[in-house]
């Protein structure tokens, strides 16, 4: 590597529904949607015009839906790390409500979960910045996908994701 500058391997912030997909994990309510407002909570998206929406505000506790990339892409085995960054909407309604997004993983035989599931009540409100490791899946092409959990509670908002190498 010259100059000791990173790669980014992938960015994304759901300005287009272009290469995304989604699929019912469990239940039949769930639903991500491409939004330039959210409800429930309110909000704005944290870049760009658009942000991906998870409906756990009327989708029954228990509905999981993915929404995740079509094709894949490598993480060179040289890297030394592999870094997955995302921006998740948090706020204080319904406190109780453990509505979660779950990094995913497939290098094409399934979505296995990576890192922990992202909480949407966390005590805060406002964007926040998750960090997911994937080194593990150096010299592995792979597709992402983000997997929302509804527990009834608000709506869940992600933005932004990049993927990068040191």
């Amino acid at each position: 590597v010259t100059g000791g500058g990173g790669s980014t391997l992938f960015t994304n912030g759901f300005e287009s529904s272009t290469g995304w997909a989604t699929a019912q994990v469990s239940g039949t309510a769930g639903a991500w949607t491409y939004v330039t407002s959210g409800t429930n909570p309110t909000n704005s998206p944290h870049g760009g015009s658009y942000m991906a929406k998870f409906n756990s505000y009327n989708a029954a506790a228990g509905s999981q839906t993915r929404i995740y990339q079509t094709t894949g892409f490598a993480i060179p085995g040289s890297a030394t790390t592999a870094t997955l960054k995302f921006w998740m909407y948090h706020d204080t309604g319904y406190s109780t409500s453990a509505d979660k997004v779950q990094v995913q993983v497939s290098t094409g035989s399934g979505f296995v979960n990576v890192g922990t599931a992202v909480n949407r009540y966390d005590g805060s409100t406002g964007w926040k910045q998750h960090t997911i490791d994937l080194t593990a899946y150096k010299g592995m092409t792979v597709q992402l996908g983000f997997l929302g959990i509804s527990a009834y509670g608000n709506n869940g908002f992600i933005d932004d994701v990049t993927v990068t190498t040191p």
